[in-house]
């Protein structure tokens, strides 16, 4: 009867829609026909209606006189027939009711955002005045979010690296490879197609986690975020949660929120899917949460103690289709995950990519230009750069640079070292990311230095849960704000490990420990590690702890700790003991050049001591200073020039083969022209800096040697830096490498060559050709000055440019008709390593080696020939025209009275090769030795035909060396076939009359 009384309803309800929306009657009409509930008449009245509409109305009349039974079995036939079209008008009906409740829904959702928007728009930071704010969209930077737990090997290595190569790793770990998400993506489906109804967002103290949940109120309540997913965004911040003290339910959780809510709960509830509670500070709770049984209640209305709440909340007895969002360190995950229902979709926050940290200091400073000059300072300084990845660390960095640039600042060094930078890092965490520790601070900071010692002896960064929590027994917790917890997979188990934040905090803190034990036992512990890092490679991981008690030796920092929940025990004896070890060590590395290992170690000592007096002192002592092999690093550059800059100069300093780059090398110039004499390597020098390089080396003259290994500077770099060259009246040995030899370039050298007047060596090497060009240079052109020239690498043109070049300028002696006195001690050509689509090219390679009084010699026409020969091989002409240019080049050694030696490498010796060399050899009389090399094909019978016939009457030797095959029929011709057992390696001799084999 209930379903009848639904049909006649909907019948009666959708008359208008369903005559112009029912196409299909008759079918509808034939069913009724057959029930008998319409006669053959009105059957036919529908039958004879010319549209779908007018069918329709007829039918309507005939359902009207039927009755309800009639219009019943109608609805029955039309659900089963046009089932779409049903479905659509019944819940157009219910969305009527819908749209009228989620009509009042918006409005009340609408107000409540207004309502706490303000309260998410700004935010306080930690040295902020009453009254004072900033905005959340001045501070918010976009965090790296990780859903994957990283591998142990992974992460080892990733709290190991420094700098740009730490940041290349997170920015890998932050590909979708490795399952990167966002917060936008966070209530996303997963990769199985399930949206997760509870999110855990976790991460390191100070990471960002609560900016983070800050940050997604603000932009749901302006409509950025979450709009399409949620009506109410409820922010429970756990630290408030622990001041509660009576009972509380869900429903008061809340209003609490805002209170206009109160009378609007009731229609909020009616749809808890659209609902999101975000658990701000999950590890904050000083409560013990208490798992409700599976009887428990699930009225939101109910109030129970504040633990108990929320841990029905979170384990989805109250509100189960309500989504949440859980904010918490790595350290409390284990304790959460006793509470939270499963399944949940876990993501880690990791922090500021590199292009992160740049954009915070750009939102930081509202300046463009400011922002970039506190990137560049702090990237010059790798150990602390790598640190701004924690957002806090950031934070502390850009507030005291700031403050350095306002009038009146009291914190003129605070960034110039590393351990001062640490130190406000662990003001910070002490003061607003770490739990009560009932005055054990220093107590609490000894025992970290434990661990943290204990792991540099060790070489290990990662520590087990067991001796973690044996070393921190008896304290409140374990120092969850410097440690993070990393949760591994051993192939069937599941490990729990703790790491320091990075491996340069652990450093930090191991020396830190030792002046937070009282004077006399902190000196006892310095003398000890001081007398450990200076013994040999097997301590060469205590020489990173070092700098670090020179830096809180600082008679400022001494000074300052007065002030914190912590006391450092510095003596004047203790500090009088640095700087008699300091100097011992300079002393002896002067004596020893064995010791030159400590040099960048004491360098790096006197920067963070930043005491200029003591520098001054010790920088006296250095006799030169030998980095030579050394790679520095921009924290390396950064504590040199600091003490060539405050110390007296060294009479040497030698940077050569450093790995200097441009961003390296800027960072030294101003310091460079300190020392007596200098030798400077720089491996890629970009145009950015060109200017500043050459600037350099005109103010000051005492370069000594120069090395630039760079193929992309253009012929205005290449010629502003030589010409800088010439103005240091010391400089002996330049080495460069350079993209191409062009004439603007060949001028530039020659230049070089001419005008300087203390030059012994230049070497120029090319880019990307084969050929060698050592040309003895005239001295009556060098003002009697013996200058060794090496051009190596270069194309054939390029050696022909050069050589014409030296010629014009009268460094090689010039005759008559274009000759010239023959001063080379050695050619060395190759052709490139492409291959003939025929696979019968043949000349590969040539060395010549030349007597050296030998006037009178055509070289312009052999290098022609040669070039040439270079150009065919590259556009891959076919064999005979190939060799018919080598042959031309052979041809251009007849006249070369001087030619010794030659040796020649062939792919294949063919025919037309064979007889090119016998044609040299008869045709150059002081011709000794010719040695020729098959080194990729085979001795052709062809080649070896040739050989066999010919004579020649002076005395020089042909040795030929290759694969020949041994079948008397059908003998193999191609390369891939010339490791076939058939083919065997031999030696041929031919001194003139005879040929002979000696098989290998």
């Amino acid at each position: 009867m209930a379903e009848e009384n639904i049909g006649v309803e909907f019948v009666d309800r959708n008359r208008a829609e369903l005559i112009q929306r029912v196409t299909t009657i008759e079918p509808i009409a034939d069913s009724l026909l057959a029930q008998g509930m319409i006669q053959n008449e009105e059957y036919s009245d529908i039958r004879a209606a010319v549209t779908s509409q007018e069918k329709m109305r007829v039918l309507y009349t005939v359902l009207h006189s039927g009755g309800a039974a009639v219009k019943s079995e109608f609805y029955r036939i039309l659900r089963d027939k046009n089932s779409h079209l049903v479905q659509e008008l019944e819940q157009g009906r219910m969305g009527n009711h819908s749209r009228t409740l989620e009509s009042e829904v918006t409005r009340i959702s609408d107000n409540y955002k207004e309502s706490v928007r303000d309260e998410f728009t700004t935010v306080r930071e930690y040295n902020s005045r009453p009254g004072e704010y900033v905005r959340l969209e001045d501070r918010y930077t976009e965090l790296q979010v990780a859903l994957q737990h990283q591998q142990q090997r992974e992460r080892e290595e990733e709290l190991r690296l420094r700098g740009s190569h730490f940041y290349e790793a997170m920015e890998q770990k932050g590909s979708k490879r490795f399952r990167s998400t966002s917060v936008e993506e966070l209530f996303e489906k997963d990769q199985h197609g399930e949206v997760q109804r509870t999110v855990v967002l976790h991460g390191q103290a100070g990471v960002g986690k609560s900016f983070t949940a800050q940050k997604i109120m603000c932009d749901w309540t302006s409509g950025k975020l979450y709009s399409a997913h949620f009506d109410f965004v409820f922010h429970l911040r756990c630290q408030q949660l622990n001041l509660i003290d009576n009972t509380v339910s869900v429903v008061d959780l809340m209003v609490n929120c805002c209170a206009d809510l109160e009378t609007a709960v009731p229609q909020i509830l009616t749809r808890p899917e659209r609902i999101l509670f975000i658990i701000d500070g999950f590890d904050e709770l000083n409560l013990t949460l208490m798992v409700p049984g599976s009887s428990s209640g699930s009225d939101p209305q109910k109030r129970y103690p504040a633990e108990e709440t929320l841990s029905r909340l979170i384990g989805k007895h109250i509100l189960p289709k309500a989504f949440l969002l859980i904010t918490t360190r790595t350290m409390a995950l284990d304790k959460l995950d006793r509470v939270v229902k499963n399944p949940t979709r876990c993501a880690e926050i990791r922090g500021f990519s590199e292009e992160g940290v740049r954009e915070y200091f750009q939102k930081f400073f509202q300046n463009s230009q400011e922002a970039a000059q506190a990137f560049d300072r702090v990237q010059a300084n790798e150990s602390v750069f790598t640190a701004c990845f924690v957002p806090v660390m950031s934070w502390i960095i850009c507030t005291v640079l700031r403050a350095q640039s306002e009038d009146g600042t009291d914190t003129p060094h605070a960034l110039d070292t590393t351990t001062s930078v640490f130190l406000h890092f662990v003001d910070v965490l002490l003061n607003h990311h770490s739990r009560d520790l009932n005055s054990q601070e220093q107590e609490f900071l000894q025992r970290l230095g434990h661990l943290a010692e204990r792991g540099i002896r060790e070489n290990r960064v990662l520590f087990e849960e067991e001796e973690v929590k044996e070393l921190f027994a008896g304290l409140p917790e374990v120092p969850s704000s410097f440690l993070s917890k990393i949760f591994l997979r051993q192939t069937i188990y599941a490990k729990t490990v703790y790491t320091f934040m990075h491996l340069s905090f652990q450093e930090f803190f191991m020396a830190f420990s030792c002046f937070l034990c009282g004077k006399k036992k902190s000196k006892k512990r310095v003398k000890k590690l001081l007398k450990e890092s200076a013994e040999g490679n097997d301590k060469r991981l205590l020489q990173s702890i070092v700098p670090f008690l020179f830096g809180l030796s600082n008679k400022e920092v001494s000074k300052q700790s007065q002030a914190r929940k912590y006391k450092l025990s510095i003596s004047k004896s203790t500090r009088s003991h640095l700087q008699k070890w300091t100097e011992k060590i300079i002393e002896e590395q002067n004596r020893n050049p064995l010791l030159n290992r400590m040099k960048m170690t004491i360098l790096h000592c006197l920067h963070e001591m930043h005491d200029d007096q003591f520098v001054r002192r010790a920088m006296g002592k250095f006799e030169y200073v030998n980095l030579s092999g050394h790679p520095l690093v921009k924290t390396d550059c950064g504590a040199l020039s600091y003490c060539l800059q405050t110390g007296s100069a060294p009479k040497s300093l030698d940077l050569r083969y450093c790995n200097l780059a441009g961003e390296e090398l800027k960072i030294l110039l101003p310091a460079l022209h300190r020392c007596e004499e200098s030798r400077l390597g720089v491996t890629d020098l970009i145009d950015a800096i060109v200017d500043d390089l050459c600037s350099a080396l005109r103010r000051g003259g005492n370069l000594k040697e120069f090395h630039l290994g760079n193929h992309k500077l253009t012929d205005e770099d290449i010629e502003k830096v030589l010409s800088a060259l010439s103005a240091q009246n010391k400089l002996t040995d330049v080495e460069l490498t350079v993209n191409s030899i062009t004439e603007r370039s060949a001028n530039s050298l020659t230049h070089l060559i001419l005008s300087s007047n203390s030059l012994r060596r230049i070497k120029v090497k090319g880019n990307c050709g084969n050929n060698c060009l050592y040309p003895r240079l005239s001295k009556q052109a060098t003002q009697h000055r013996y200058i060794v020239a090496e051009f190596e690498s270069l194309k054939a043109s390029e050696v022909l440019l050069l050589w014409e070049n030296l010629r014009d300028k009268g460094l090689i002696e010039c005759a008559p008709q274009d000759h010239i006195f023959l001063k080379w001690s050695r050619l060395h050509i190759k052709t490139p390593e492409a291959h003939l689509p025929n696979k019968q090219e043949t000349l590969t390679e040539i060395q010549l080696y030349f007597y050296e009084d030998e006037p009178l010699t055509d070289w312009r026409c052999f290098l022609q020939r040669y070039q040439c020969l270079e150009e065919s091989h590259q556009s891959q002409e076919t064999s005979p025209m190939w060799e018919e240019k080598m042959e031309a080049v052979l041809t251009a050694l007849h006249t070369v009275r001087s030619l010794k030696r030659a040796v020649l490498s062939m792919s294949w010796l063919t025919a037309s090769c064979a007889t090119s060399i016998i044609r040299l050899i008869q045709n150059c009389s002081h011709l000794s030795s010719v040695e020729v090399r098959v080194q990729d094909g085979l001795l052709l019978e062809e080649g070896f035909a040739v050989l066999r016939e010919a004579q020649w009457s002076q005395t020089c030797t042909l040795t030929v060396s290759g694969r020949i095959c041994n079948k008397q029929i059908d003998q193999c011709r191609d390369e891939a076939s010339k490791l076939l057992h058939c083919n065997s390696y031999h030696h041929l001799i031919h001194r003139g009359n005879s040929l002979s084999q000696i098989p290998q």
